[in-house]
């Protein structure tokens, strides 16, 4: 049985292995698509069933182990015909693809690995793509799925310390019901508006007049987005302000 540092049982290093430990014991994983070498990723979220078919996918390619100095550089010059310059998920470990290289970064509890896919790349990567795709035009990205978490409340930030948002449904389904696109460039200063964060502090979106969301994580994560459609956040921020 495949273990979980990425080896098989003769202890060589195996795709499937890593794939295991990426995705063990998880019920949900980050898929990142990029649809600019430039600009922020738009993150969507993933659930086991669609985890069990990304696993499939992974394993009807080749893969072969490589020395990290083999890695081909890519070609950002180009437009990929897929939509996603990039693709990243990340659960229990990480894995990032490029669309136009078959060197695939694979990192385990901070240990990097590269793969070279051998056969069956173009493929993969297409179908990333296409379902993150998809995703996206499903709605609400899935960086606003914090705001109603299970590791705590979302929280209304304020000069005298920060309170739970009163009513974080109502929020959520106003969010919902707009269509969301990233806008760039993110400004370099956090805009004026009602800022909520997570139990953590880990990020905050800052809801502004206009359907815009200023989404932070730190000074290199941080994103704007515009919803369209006929709910309106920034009143209804404001009245839980009150």
């Amino acid at each position: 049985m495949d273990g979980p540092e990425g080896t098989g049982r003769e202890g060589e290093p195996t795709m499937a292995a890593a794939l295991a430990y990426v995705f063990s014991g998880r019920d949900s994983a980050e898929l990142w698509g990029c649809k600019d070498p430039g600009s922020g990723p738009w993150i969507e979220l993933l659930y086991r069933q669609e985890l069990a078919t990304l696993q499939e996918w992974f394993g009807a390619c080749a893969w072969e182990r490589v020395d990290a100095a083999e890695e081909a550089p890519w070609d950002d010059s180009a437009v990929p015909p897929y939509g996603s310059y990039t693709m990243r998920l990340l659960s229990d470990g990480d894995i990032i693809l490029h669309w136009n290289s078959p060197y695939v970064a694979v990192y385990l509890d901070g240990e990097g690995q590269i793969w070279r896919c051998t056969s069956g790349y173009d493929q993969l990567y297409r179908s990333l793509a296409e379902r993150w795709a998809w995703k996206v035009a499903q709605g609400t990205p899935g960086y606003f799925s914090a705001l109603t978490d299970e590791d705590g409340p979302a929280l209304l930030a304020g000069a005298e310390g920060d309170r739970p948002l009163p009513d974080p449904g109502a929020v959520e389904a106003a969010m919902e019901a707009l269509t969301w696109t990233p806008v760039e460039p993110a400004p370099a200063e956090e805009p004026e508006g009602v800022t909520v964060t997570d139990a953590s502090g880990y990020y905050r979106m800052t809801f502004c007049p206009g359907n815009l969301v200023y989404y932070y994580m730190d000074d290199y994560w941080n994103f704007w987005f515009q919803g369209t459609g006929e709910a309106e956040l920034y009143p209804l921020l404001l009245e839980q302000t009150a």
